[in-house]
């Protein structure tokens, strides 16, 4: 592939702008000021979205859009969220179900059942919802893999990229009967070794933090934590 060819694939992958919002903990009190956001302040974005008619998006309904097989909604947006911290079966999902809304959640597999993340049973029973997509945040997160600056740097070696996307793909299929679409980063780090693993691995988009887009395998994410409402509109106004 020519430079030529390359940026026209680029520009063309980039044409449709989707504003993706990135979420943690969702808790009555926050205590954490990296992954904390009161249900006060989450409700009061569903809300806001409701209100101002934009459409929440499945992993499958993003990656036909983003792809142009569908054409997007007036208002399309990506809710996700990290970890599958409890908090996520206890508060998130009764929340989105309350909206109407869709959500994908990004698993580090090898935390299920776990001290940080919910159990086996609670992910096979997220599988029987249609507004929850399961999809790739890695097999462990290991801080020593990934790094920690989220620039693009990480020091992820094939072999590494490769273990720790195809792991968490595998269990991911197990549990839910379908490959993942989409993969985040841990710490937004990533690198060009690894954006070609998930390419060979069939994952479709790939994010890190913040913006700008690059490409389809370092796509932005808005960090959310306790920021307002009338922040956020401001963040997802494209």
């Amino acid at each position: 592939m020519t430079g030529q060819t390359r940026q026209r694939v680029r520009e063309n992958e980039l044409k449709v702008k989707i504003p993706v919002l990135l979420y943690h903990r969702i808790v009555e009190k926050p205590v954490n000021k990296v992954t904390d956001t009161s249900i006060r302040n989450f409700r009061a974005t569903l809300e806001y979205l409701q209100k101002e008619g934009y459409t929440t998006l499945t992993s499958k309904q993003y990656v036909a859009i983003m792809n142009g097989k569908i054409q997007p909604p007036e208002k399309p947006i990506l809710l996700t969220f990290d970890d599958a911290t409890p908090d996520f079966m206890e508060t998130v999902v009764p929340n989105l179900d309350e909206f109407g809304m869709n959500a994908i959640l990004f698993v580090v597999t090898d935390w299920i059942d776990g001290p940080i993340s919910f159990s086996e049973e609670h992910l096979k029973g997220i599988c029987d919802k249609e507004n929850i997509s399961v999809e790739n945040h890695s097999f462990n997160h290991d801080e020593k893999i990934w790094g920690l600056n989220g620039n693009g740097r990480s020091p992820i070696t094939r072999e590494q990229a490769e273990e720790q996307i195809t792991k968490a793909n595998e269990y991911i299929e197990k549990i839910t009967g379908r490959r993942p679409l989409l993969m985040a980063y841990p710490y937004g780090s990533y690198n060009e070794i690894v954006k070609e693993v998930n390419r060979e691995n069939g994952i479709e988009f790939a994010f890190k933090v913040g913006y700008p887009d690059e490409d389809r395998y370092a796509m932005g994410r808005h960090y959310i934590t306790e920021q307002s409402v009338d922040e956020i509109a401001k963040m997802i106004a494209v």
